[in-house]
């Protein structure tokens, strides 16, 4: 992989080209102060305005002029960009200086302290000593901080504080909308300082001006709840119901009437109930005031979501699926020869995301980096029609921001819509359109075809709950006509459970950064190996040094290896149906899942791992390291650092572990 190098001033190239944008699309949101600021930048030398870019892309408001290779300051000062600072700067300073600073000002005021000492512990000292003007020498502040960050949060549509997601799109990181139309996100200046008066909030205001937009809406909500939280943390509980009571929406709603009830209101906590179930601003809000209702006023009913649970039907699944259990439950069902798939929210965003594709497509972002637009109110939906969801299938979604086909998702969605009935596909289309941000999540975890017919199952473990927002969907799709079924699993011990260890050597340790350059598997049942795979992979950049020497892989061994791409399907299909095994399994893992995201396409495995599960079953070891454990328990391993050598090690590993596991009185799986 070619190193990325950016070019001089590529940060002023940046900032001029979005000044250019907010100068001919956003002019008619900004005031005579912030033209001001504008036409002062643009009146700088261009090293100065290379300076402030600087300055303005690194945190905090405090800087050490030493730190920065340009040296026009007083251009800078003179024009109000920065001051210098001084002793009344005292607090921005302490929140500043870094721990090795503070020790040399203490030992120039000859102040004992602990070495040992955290650097709160430093400040607190610090704090009690005057400041003089000697400790300010060459630091300065960003004076028009504000002015800044109103014409980044203009041009964004949200608080942003530096230029970064230029970079981190430059770099590849980030990716961005491939959308061509783009327009202010806020139809009058009014609109936009309502906003951004809520979105800056650091304290409880005199007056809460009413919002303007819907977003502000929310906004004002949520500050309403983060400082009310903040007031009960306090336990100053008449506080927090003052700001309560401004509350119009979910949840708001809900902690005011909790809190109405603690406080001894309960005729005004029962009349925000009635009002919450006359008029919901919210679906949750219902089920809240459903449950509060009965459990507080009278009625003896149980709550919906303790009769769900209590209803629910409870199936034993193998313990290597404990924290995956939905995984084990489409496991179970594929035993059965049942079909079943894991959709969660996939089968929705994508079926949402094909049928309106077209729409999609023609909604403005408001910059390149507004992936995902407000969809409210500006979807159409006016019935299925004729809708050929087999050619849908086939089309290339390659721009959509919604969803990414691949072919599990395919295969998902094309065995649902062979046999989900058209009344209740458009019931469900509908129902997301109308507001498909708030409506996309908490679907049920997958969903079974037997007999021709759709059933939603949504899976609980032991300590698990049912939230308001999955009995809420759980309802939706009830009400669309689908069968819905809340499933309980326990664990036990499955000898015949099949598992798939795996090994990988890569260019370095971070996955975002380094590559594969070997893999292999091995695949066990009853303890013993019935299947290998294994490859090198060509990683499409050069192996360090020390990694060569480590592994014993050179270029010269990978130049002619296939990339990862190349043997991606057969990994995927080695490792399908099977608990996913390594040593560190969050290292192997985390590689293959960014290998695969990399072909935008997903890799999601239930997974355990041999290190966590030893150090579960054999505790007090000097070392659970691979080659430690091995010579402890004598168990072969012929090339520490290759492959299928360390894969073959772990399997013996996790042959222990299933020995210990079959001793266990499920169920109480504690290692993966």
């Amino acid at each position: 992989m070619e190193k990325i190098t950016l070019p001089p001033k590529y940060y002023l190239d940046h900032f001029l080209e979005m000044v250019k944008t907010l100068k001919t699309l956003h002019g008619f949101l900004l005031e005579e102060h912030n033209w001001n600021f504008i036409k002062k930048f643009e009146s700088l030398s261009e090293d100065a305005q290379c300076l402030y870019i600087r300055i303005a892309n690194r945190k905090g408001l405090l800087f050490d002029k030493k730190t920065f290779e340009f040296t026009n300051w007083e251009e800078l000062e003179s024009k109000g960009f920065i001051r210098k600072a001084s002793e009344n700067d005292s607090d921005l300073f302490l929140g500043w200086v870094k721990k090795d600073h503070i020790k040399t000002l203490l030992d120039k005021r000859d102040i004992p302290y602990k070495k040992s000492l955290s650097r709160d512990g430093l400040v607190e000292i610090l704090s009690n000593c005057p400041l003089s003007p000697e400790d300010f020498n060459d630091l300065v502040i960003h004076e028009s901080h504000q002015d800044l960050q109103y014409l980044l949060f203009i041009f964004f549509g949200k608080i942003q504080e530096s230029l970064i997601l230029y970079t981190l799109r430059d770099l590849g990181i980030r990716k961005t909308s491939s959308k061509k139309i783009v327009k202010p996100k806020f139809e009058s200046i009014e609109e936009a300082k309502s906003l951004y008066f809520y979105s800056t909030l650091d304290e409880v205001p005199e007056t809460w001006p009413t919002p303007i937009g819907a977003e502000a809406k929310e906004k004002k909500e949520k500050m309403l709840l983060y400082f009310a939280e903040d007031f009960k943390k306090n336990q100053e509980l008449n506080k927090a119901l003052e700001l309560l009571r401004q509350c119009q929406t979910y949840p708001g709603s809900e902690k005011k009437a909790r809190l109405l009830f603690e406080l001894g209101y309960k005729d005004e906590c029962y009349e925000c109930l009635q009002k919450m179930m006359d008029d919901p601003t919210h679906d949750e809000e219902i089920l809240f005031a459903e449950d509060f209702l009965s459990r507080k006023f009278g009625s003896k009913r149980l709550s919906q979501l303790t009769e769900a649970l209590r209803n629910a039907r409870q199936l034993l699944i193998d313990d290597s699926f404990y924290r995956h259990p939905e995984f084990g439950v489409v496991d179970y069902y594929k035993k059965q020869n049942i079909v079943s798939h894991f959709s969660e929210n996939y089968l929705w965003s994508t079926i949402f995301g094909m049928f309106f594709h077209d729409q999609l497509l023609l909604i403005e972002g408001h910059s390149e980096f507004d992936r995902l637009p407000d969809l409210k109110g500006k979807i159409r939906y006016s019935g299925l029609g004729e809708w050929d969801w087999e050619s849908a299938l086939e089309k290339d979604y390659s721009d959509s921001e919604l969803f990414i086909l691949d072919e599990v998702t395919k295969t998902m969605v094309s065995d649902f819509l062979k046999v989900v009935s058209p009344t209740s596909l458009d019931k469900m289309l509908s129902y997301l359109s109308e507001d498909f941000w708030s409506r996309h999540t908490g679907f049920p975890d997958l969903f079974v075809l037997e007999n021709n017919e759709i059933t939603f199952i949504e899976v609980k473990a032991e300590g698990d709950f049912l939230k308001n927002g999955q009995l809420k969907q759980l309802r939706e799709l009830e009400k669309a006509g689908f069968k819905v079924e809340i499933l309980n699993v326990k664990y036990r011990y499955t000898p015949d459970q099949v598992y798939v260890v795996v090994d990988i050597e890569t260019t370095g340790h971070l996955s975002p950064f380094n590559r594969i350059t070997e893999v292999a598997a091995v695949k066990v049942m009853n303890g013993k190996v019935i299947d290998r795979f294994q490859s090198l992979i060509n990683p499409q950049r050069s192996i360090p040094r020390d990694i060569q020497s480590l592994t014993g892989i050179t270029n010269e061994m990978v130049a002619r290896a296939p990339a990862f791409h190349e043997v991606a399907d057969l990994l995927h299909d080695f490792t399908k149906d099977a608990i996913f095994v390594a040593h560190n399994v969050q290292f192997d893992y985390g590689f293959i899942q960014k290998e695969f995201e990399r072909l935008e396409r997903r890799f999601v495995r239930p997974y355990i791992c041999t290190k966590v599960g030893i150090r579960k079953h054999y505790p007090k070891l000097e070392s659970y390291g691979l080659k430690n454990l091995t010579k402890y328990f004598n168990i072969p391993l012929e090339q520490h650092h290759r492959a299928m050598s360390d894969a073959e090690a772990a399997s013996g590993l996790l042959h222990l572990i299933n020995q210990k596991r079959s001793e266990i009185n499920f169920p109480k799986p504690s290692y993966t």
